[in-house]
């Protein structure tokens, strides 16, 4: 038994805000269950949604206006109770109060208050709460996760932001073939419109990391030539740097800030050592998406050292700047 997915309690009403939560969560490559995607057709929901909480190993309870502690969310908050009974910390309950348009909160239910619940500022610090609650055994398991399966599937403007990126681009031509196999992936997409490669500018990372910077020239460069050669048609790709692209990212809808989320490592690697660094950069205060976007404006108007290209273009550009910083 994987014992790896994450139960989300709610009422109907709350569906649609549930549901952000889910794909925000799968994007992440956390594996939630909620009734309306994982329920067994035809199946006996009681009996069912008994069975996907052993397969769980956390319970979250959406609590708001709209929560009783009454039918299907008592079973559930039984079923959760029972198993946190058998697995002690290998089993978490977390409970979000939420609040509705004017303001109100539901009531936490008498059971749940001997556990983890807080109200959340925003549905990113919601998302926080539920990260660094969750068992630390999920973040044990070295793999990677596709760039496609991280990015939710109707975003519309997309930033990979990294030093130079090349571990995202490829190091050799295998991962190359994986991550234009990926950005394709992406671009068959209808809903995306923007692709942004941001990279640091080659004087900037030569300042505060030498050996990163020759990965410009040795990785970074070869890959945009590519990428210019694969994709030659691709008008949504553009390529930016910027002195202050210190950390790998993926900021999704920049311009919302609800909607905007980071990830540690464009390989986006899921191991122990990383889960404080994710737990960290999901915090509004050290990442929003009005950074980012400040970040892009830069790029844009050239200024604070910042410049873009189009993806024709970018090639040449770094070639400019690795000339510049003597790389």
């Amino acid at each position: 038994m994987a014992y790896n997915r994450i139960f989300l309690s709610y009422r109907t009403p709350d569906r649609q805000t549930v549901e952000q939560y889910y794909r925000v969560m799968t994007a992440m490559g956390l594996r939630p269950w909620m009734d309306v995607f994982d329920l067994p057709p035809g199946s006996s929901p009681v009996r069912s949604l008994a069975q996907a909480m052993v397969d769980c190993c956390a319970a979250v309870f959406f609590v708001t206006p709209h929560f009783e502690d009454t039918g299907y969310p008592r079973s559930e908050i039984d079923d959760a109770l029972q198993q946190e009974a058998l697995r002690k910390d290998a089993f978490r309950i977390i409970t979000l109060v939420l609040t509705d348009e004017n303001g109100k909160s539901g009531t936490v239910p008498e059971p749940l208050r001997n556990y983890i619940y807080a109200t959340p500022t925003t549905h990113l610090d919601g998302l926080r709460i539920i990260v660094e609650a969750l068992p630390p055994h999920l973040f044990k398991a070295p793999g990677y996760l596709p760039l496609q399966s991280v990015v939710p599937p109707a975003a519309k403007e997309v930033a990979l932001v990294g030093q130079n990126l090349s571990s995202r681009l490829g190091s050799n031509d295998r991962r190359y073939s994986t991550a234009l196999g990926e950005i394709r992936a992406l671009l068959s997409r209808a809903s995306l419109e923007t692709l942004v490669l941001v990279m640091m500018t080659a004087k900037a990372l030569s300042a505060i990391h030498p050996e990163a910077a020759t990965h410009l020239r040795e990785h970074s460069l070869p890959r945009l030539h590519n990428l210019r050669r694969d994709l030659p048609d691709e008008t949504r790709i553009t390529v930016a740097f910027h002195p202050s692209a210190t950390l790998s990212m993926v900021a999704v809808d920049w311009t919302l800030p609800d909607r905007a989320f980071a990830l540690v490592t464009p390989k986006l690697q899921r191991t122990a050592a990383i889960y404080n660094r994710v737990s960290l950069l999901l915090d509004g205060a050290d990442f929003d998406a009005a950074s980012v976007a400040r970040m892009l404006e830069d790029a844009e108007g050239g200024r604070n050292g910042a410049c873009k290209a189009s993806l024709a273009e970018a090639p040449a550009i770094l070639e400019g700047l690795l000339g510049e910083a003597g790389l």
